[in-house]
């Protein structure tokens, strides 16, 4: 146990200290002596003189130097030689204090557990029969696994198995392990889910499905065959001699079908249909977004994106929403337009005017967005260099971002002098 006796602050002028250091050198009697003394704690307070040279080389000096610092030391009463040890009075006494406080303490700790020990209500002792089995299911699982096996009780295995065991036996969750195995290592059956274990038992779909009769559980998941139709009677030749029948008989009358009987047209879904066409005008918009835009471009089509395209295409129609994207493209690129914000597709798609602000031909746009120098006077502005009323040509919607750009770039800036 590691402990500490005091030192006093002033050591370095005492007396018998200082006669010590001009005997021995400055600084080294000092060492030494402090030296001395943490060995001789170690030792139980006092320095054996059997265990000189043990003393020597903990103090990392020769034998014969302490030797020479010992006879100093019982010279300038430092030092007491009492028989076979040497004993510094007050150092004993420190020891003999230290010894004493950890006495106390210990015995105070062992009174303070045993009242502890005494006051602790008794724990009941476990049943070995009402343990989880975890071990046993994890077993069964390896034994009937062919991949996917148990090689560690997790956290969650064991929530999981907490929790059947108290709606169902032992038995019946290994049955129920055992029939899911079956079903999905038979060839015959169409099941092909592989879970692990902890899977199989917290899934609402695993372990609740395959409890009960393992035959039944089977032949629930069994591929169906086609059930042979059976084969058509030829009909017979007729008989070449005639039957003479006096009369002919009365045509039969069929019953009329009923209300039920009456095949009736079968109902295509048209919700299948219809996100067919959803999902196939979301990829377009967002192939337009990402070919046109430079940043922002869309990275993974969300149900968010979808829902907002949804609530668009009931106000415009697809191409529409593709000539606004182009558009608000053009303009945000156009390095002579003050328009700078710039979203992603969502935002485009749910921000609240967006659709107004470029729901516009091109040359509105341009020149609704043009810059203007704080300087210029509307004398200025109206005859500046940009011709706005140049005619768009009919290959306009078919036309890529950088298309657009250079046929405005070529007709809409006036030859300057």
């Amino acid at each position: 146990m590691a402990w500490y006796f005091r030192h006093d602050y002033s050591a370095r002028n005492d007396r018998k200290i200082t006669e010590l250091e001009m005997e021995m050198g400055e600084n080294i009697g000092y060492a030494m002596w402090f030296k001395m003394l943490e060995v001789m704690g170690e030792m139980g307070g006092s320095l054996s003189k059997d265990k000189l040279k043990v003393a020597a080389y903990s103090m990392r000096v020769p034998l014969d130097l302490l030797m020479q610092f010992i006879r100093i030391c019982v010279r300038i009463e430092l030092l007491d030689e009492n028989g076979d040890e040497y004993v510094n009075p007050r150092f004993a006494e420190e020891c003999a204090r230290i010894k004493e406080t950890s006495q106390k303490a210990s015995n105070s700790a062992k009174i303070k557990w045993e009242k502890e020990r005494m006051l602790k209500p008794k724990t009941k002792s476990i049943n070995p029969m009402k343990r989880l089995p975890a071990q046993e299911i994890i077993e069964c699982w390896n034994a009937h696994a062919k991949s996917l096996r148990c090689m560690k009780l997790t956290n969650a295995i064991e929530k999981a198995i907490v929790k059947l065991c108290k709606e169902y036996t032992l038995d019946e969750i290994q049955q129920s392990i055992e029939n899911y195995h079956s079903v999905l290592n038979d060839p015959a059956c169409f099941f092909s889910y592989k879970w692990n274990l902890g899977e199989f038992l917290s899934r609402q779909n695993g372990f609740p499905v395959f409890a009960g009769d393992r035959d039944e559980i089977i032949g629930k998941y069994r591929k169906s065959s086609k059930p042979k139709l059976p084969q058509k009677i030829k009909p017979s030749l007729p008989d070449p001699k005639p039957e003479l029948h006096p009369d002919p008989l009365p045509a039969p009358i069929l019953p009329s079908p009923s209300q039920s009987e009456i095949a009736k047209p079968k109902k295509t879904n048209k919700s299948d249909s219809d996100n067919k066409k959803l999902m196939a005008d979301v990829n377009e918009i967002v192939e337009v977004w990402n070919n046109t835009a430079k940043i922002c471009k869309c990275r993974k089509v969300t149900n968010e994106i979808i829902k907002a395209t949804k609530k668009r295409l009931e106000t415009y129609s697809l191409e529409e929403i593709k000539t606004i994207i182009l558009n608000y493209q053009t303009i945000l690129q156009d390095d002579n337009t003050y328009f700078t914000y710039a979203w992603n597709l969502y935002e485009f798609l749910t921000r609240a005017k967006s659709f107004e602000y470029f729901n516009d031909d091109i040359t509105v746009l341009s020149a609704k967005y043009r810059k203007f120098d704080a300087d210029d006077s509307d004398g200025q502005k109206d005859g500046d260099k940009w011709n706005w009323s140049f005619p768009q040509p009919k290959e306009w919607d078919s036309w890529s971002l950088d298309e657009r750009k250079t046929y405005i770039k070529n007709n809409c800036i006036k030859e300057t002098k």
